[in-house]
């Protein structure tokens, strides 16, 4: 009987280092998952920690958009307007003055400043490098 006691003692210590094993595995899969998602989480809450302070300056920005939006208008109202000059234009000495010059040539080759003109007159000249 103590054989049979011992075989079923035996089965018995299976079973529950069975089940202990089954418990330690699913135990170091949660425990993986958990760091996992503690992870993510992390990374979530670093990626969008300066939300809020970026929304506020978004209505900063948005406030400067109409200032800038009605300042064009009242300027455009007294017909006062920006001459953009691009790059690569022809050098123009009538709206433009060089304040700078790359090498030998008479071609637009950086933009400091736009011009701006009062009805047809150029009350200050584009501020221009000039070169090839």
């Amino acid at each position: 009987m103590e054989t049979s006691d011992n075989t079923q003692q035996s089965q018995n210590n299976e079973q529950r280092i069975k089940e202990l094993e089954e418990q330690l595995q699913r135990a170091l899969a949660d425990y993986a998952n958990l760091k996992k998602r503690f992870e993510k989480e992390k990374s979530e809450v670093v990626k969008f920690s300066n939300e809020m302070l970026l929304m506020n300056l978004i209505n900063i920005v948005d406030g400067f958009d109409m200032i800038l939006k009605e300042f064009n208008n009242l300027l455009a109202a007294n017909d006062f307007e920006k001459l953009d000059v691009e790059v690569g234009s022809t050098f123009d000495p009538n709206t433009m003055e060089a304040t700078d010059k790359q090498e030998e040539g008479n071609k637009v080759t950086l933009v400091y400043a736009p011009a701006y003109k009062l009805h047809d007159k150029i009350v200050r000249p584009a501020k221009v490098q000039v070169g090839k």
